[in-house]
Order: C-alpha cells, then structure tokens, then sequence
C-alpha cells in the first residue's frame, strides 16, 4: 500500500509485459498496487491480481467492477463516406481490451495499440424496416 514505495520502484521499471500481483490480499493494497503498476504496464501486457475474495464486500472486486463499466462508456459516433458508423474511443477504451472475472482472480489486458473506435459497416444496400 505504500505509493512511495511503486514510484521509486517505477523510477527503475518504466514499463512490465505482465503484473501478477500475489502481494498483500488486502483490499486496500490491491487496489493502490493496480493504480500504481497499471499504467506501466506495456501495451499487449496483462495485469492480473489473484486471491480476490469475499462477496459482497470485496473492495478490490467492487473498485475493478466499477471500471469495467468505462468500457461501455459512449463517447460519440462519426460516419465517414460509405456510410460507415465509427463509436469514437475513450482514453480508457483505446487503451484497454478485456477486464475479466474468474473465481478469485481479475484480469486486464491491454490493446497491442491504441484503438480509435469501434467500426461498424453498412451491411445491404437498402434499410429495410421491420413490419410487425
């Protein structure tokens, strides 16, 4: 749980592949150890925690559920010339692919490269509505 401790560790280690934090099966300290490592880890890396347990009250599964939601987070959409629909990425999107849940384990992985945004192409060449 100590932030000066991860900043002088970061000092030294800009950037990881992959985090299993195996640490302290406090709450408290896995969530500042994933605050603090997340952000360096590389793209295409893997951050996962294991020993995540207790239900309801599990402050590490609450906090990591909480930002599984800013996946879903709507920002916009564009259309280019063909009439392609592009759902423009958050920060948080571009950077991350998967937040996953297993029994006593989370993992995050992050995109290989920033994404843009999520395409959609026209399919058909007409719009057909549906008719009950």
């Amino acid at each position: 749980s100590d932030v000066k401790f991860w900043r002088e560790f970061k000092e030294q280690i800009s950037e990881v592949d992959i985090v299993i934090d195996d640490g302290s099966h406090k709450q408290k300290h896995q969530i500042t150890t994933f605050k603090e490592l997340f952000p360096i880890v590389a793209p295409g890396g893997v951050y996962l925690c294991e020993d995540v347990h207790g239900y309801p009250e599990n402050g590490f599964a609450n906090y990591m559920g909480d930002i599984s939601h800013n996946l879903n987070e709507h920002s916009g959409y564009t259309r280019d010339s063909k009439d392609t629909l592009t759902k423009v990425c958050t920060p948080f999107q571009s950077e991350v692919k998967s937040i996953s849940f297993y029994p006593y384990v989370v993992v995050v992985k992050k995109n290989d490269r920033p994404v843009e945004g999520f395409v959609a192409p026209k399919m058909g060449t007409k719009w057909q509505p549906f008719r009950p």
